[in-house]
């Protein structure tokens, strides 16, 4: 299950829920007990591309993926 990051609408603490995409919002602020105030928050993903190879070998559009082919054939 995925986790969720979840923000009060009033005191503006963020508490990480792991629910179902289906699960509505939870009901009630673990800080301030707020009723209905919980809003989803779009958090950045943990995945990253790193090294050159999946870059170096043509996965790009840009002038990096004809130096890789390039070097290869002589």
């Amino acid at each position: 299950m995925p986790i969720y990051v979840y923000e009060c609408q009033n005191c503006k603490k963020t508490t990480q829920v792991r629910a179902k995409m289906s699960d509505s919002a939870p009901k009630l602020c673990n800080h301030c007990q707020a009723q209905d105030t919980m809003q989803k928050v779009i958090a950045p993903s943990a995945f990253q591309l790193q090294g050159g190879g999946w870059f170096a070998q043509g996965y790009s559009s840009s002038s990096g993926a004809s130096g890789g082919s390039s070097g290869s054939s002589e």
